[in-house]
């Protein structure tokens, strides 16, 4: 790491980048050599000290904020199946619910039917008595 040599700030920074670049395989080699194969003012080499910081302070919180919306979605997703296992359950107990109704409904259109049937019978047996 040639291009800051003599200024502490600058190689931390630098160090800090290659450490969080060694997380990110494919650009650390793009960047790394672009870094290496130049040669910097020491007012470029600030400016990029703190480009890099910025850089490296908005991945850090970039990251941090998809790991909480990972979080928040993971548990709707988890409310949401049981939510889902709720309704499942509710709607079957819903259907037995319509099945028993639809029996109790044909027994009583069946007495229905049975006993208009008996009170024709007796306005029959009434005329003819």
């Amino acid at each position: 790491m040639g291009i800051c040599k003599g200024h502490p700030r600058r190689e931390r920074t630098l160090e800090n980048a290659e450490d969080y670049l060694d997380s990110q395989k494919p650009t650390k080699l793009v960047i790394k050599l672009t870094l290496e194969s130049m040669s910097m003012s020491d007012n470029q080499c600030e400016s990029v000290a703190l480009s890099v910081e910025s850089l490296l302070s908005d991945a850090k919180r970039m990251q941090l904020q998809c790991r909480e919306r990972s979080e928040q979605l993971s548990m709707a997703a988890t409310q949401l199946r049981v939510e889902s296992a709720s309704l499942r359950e509710q709607c079957e107990a819903t259907q037995l619910d319509m099945v028993h109704i639809r029996r109790q409904l044909e027994e009583l259109m069946d007495t229905k039917h049975a006993i208009e049937a008996r009170e024709r019978q007796t306005r029959k047996l009434s005329r003819l008595l």
